[in-house]
């Protein structure tokens, strides 16, 4: 259960990330490289990698090889950012110029088709 005192810091956090949409590319990129950094770092960490986050984010960003850590490691954090990208990849339907939306804007658009239908009901 989460304490109250979280929740509504939880809440205050999302209202404000709310309140900045629609976000600059740049900056949804960067939460993105955020995200998979601490992402592949802390999964890595929990099967027993002795990498740091600052060894993970060099291999990631730069491929360099950290003396001392094992070749096995360095592969964990390629693969994990590679299972990562694969994911996030975009929903596309074949055969068609539709475009689905992204995920973030499946909730609002839920609750617009919600809204419609009830609507719709109440009409007939």
């Amino acid at each position: 259960m989460i304490a109250a005192r979280l929740r509504a810091r939880l809440a205050e956090q999302k209202a404000r990330l709310e309140a900045l949409r629609p976000l600059p590319p740049a900056s949804v990129r960067c939460l993105h490289q955020q995200l998979a950094l601490e992402w592949t770092y802390n999964s890595n960490a929990i099967e027993g990698s002795t990498l740091t986050l600052r060894e993970t984010q060099l291999i990631l960003e730069t491929g360099l090889t950290i003396g001392g850590k094992s070749l096995r490691e360095h592969f964990e954090v390629i693969n994990h950012r590679a299972a990562i990208e694969y994911v996030q990849v975009a929903v596309r339907i074949s055969g068609t110029e539709y475009e689905p939306p992204q995920a973030w804007e499946v909730p609002r658009l839920m609750n617009e088709w919600s809204e419609w239908l009830q609507d719709e009901v109440r009409v007939r």
